[in-house]
């Protein structure tokens, strides 16, 4: 009886795991969280590895801001976050916002970060613990918004409805530039 209990256990696990504890469409009450965040400092950004690729569409102008989207290969609701983002980047693009994908747990090198990124266009980097533990990042995916000024503005985990995710950065975009 005790190993089909510790069997279900881990399975339940194993499936929180490959689902994130922010899946998008889990049974919960919170599926995303999102926090205005004003006038809060950046930590310092990742070092990145590899500009944009092909098929990242590229600004006109000076960016307004960069999202960036912490994600890890373990993490099935990054690869769906980031297919999203990736498909309708256009939308981002006409806020003049740049993207870059951070990748968590993959040891401590860009070449480590290489293979779980190259699913997005994206630029990218690689996000050691310490870099992890100053932005905060406790579930993947979990996205910040910085002002080229290296003001955090917005803190989302999870990835909500598209409508929301686009109206909440549209939000602190207009929040900070009445500043």
């Amino acid at each position: 009886m005790s190993r089909m209990i510790f069997r279900d256990a881990l399975l339940v696990t194993l499936c929180a795991l490959a689902c994130a504890c922010t899946h998008p469409s889990a049974p919960s009450a919170v599926s995303h969280i999102i926090k205005h965040i004003p006038q809060t400092p950046a930590p310092q950004p990742p070092t990145q590895c590899a500009p944009a690729r092909e098929g990242a569409i590229p600004l006109a102008g000076q960016p307004r801001a960069t999202l960036y989207i912490f994600t890890s290969d373990w993490c099935a609701a990054c690869h769906r976050a980031l297919q999203t983002i990736t498909s309708a980047q256009s939308d981002l693009v006409q806020r003049a916002v740049t993207i870059e994908q951070v990748v968590i747990g993959q040891g401590q090198s860009c070449f480590d970060a290489a293979r779980v990124a190259s699913d997005a266009p994206f630029a990218y980097s690689v996000a050691p613990t310490t870099v992890q533990d100053q932005w905060g990042v406790r579930s993947t995916p979990t996205i910040w918004l910085v002002t080229p000024q290296q003001e955090a503005v917005l803190y989302i985990e999870g990835l909500p409805p598209w409508d929301t995710f686009l109206n909440a950065i549209e939000d602190a975009l207009n929040v900070n530039a009445t500043r």
